[in-house]
């Protein structure tokens, strides 16, 4: 039942996109590609699970969908915040911090 209301959702705000980039002149397949793309990783960071992404997105296989579950930084900043105890105690992460971290990931 979600996902039915998910998909009518984003068939209505497509529409409304649609005629949003043709308004403003926008080259169409750019901006779609950078819609879904944004839409994707917006979803994934708040907790999106991957085959309801990949239902949202319209991909056959899952792999496709893989793509979009690389840890951002703002990702990886929220977890860190949420679950390391220095960052519980008040110790914010530097750039070379994350920088380290992403590089042993």
């Amino acid at each position: 039942m979600e996902c039915r209301l998910l998909q009518s959702l984003c068939h209505r705000y497509r529409e409304s996109l649609v005629c949003a980039v043709a308004w403003a002149q926008i080259e169409v397949g750019a901006a779609c590609n950078a819609f879904r793309h944004s839409a994707a990783t917006h979803m994934i960071e708040n907790g999106a699970d991957c085959r309801e992404l990949q239902e949202y997105l319209g991909h056959a296989d899952l792999s496709t969908t893989q793509v979009y579950l690389e840890v951002t930084q703002t990702q990886l900043k929220k977890t860190y915040a949420k679950t390391y105890p220095a960052a519980i105690a008040g110790k914010r992460l530097t750039k070379g911090e994350v920088a380290s971290y992403l590089y042993h990931f």
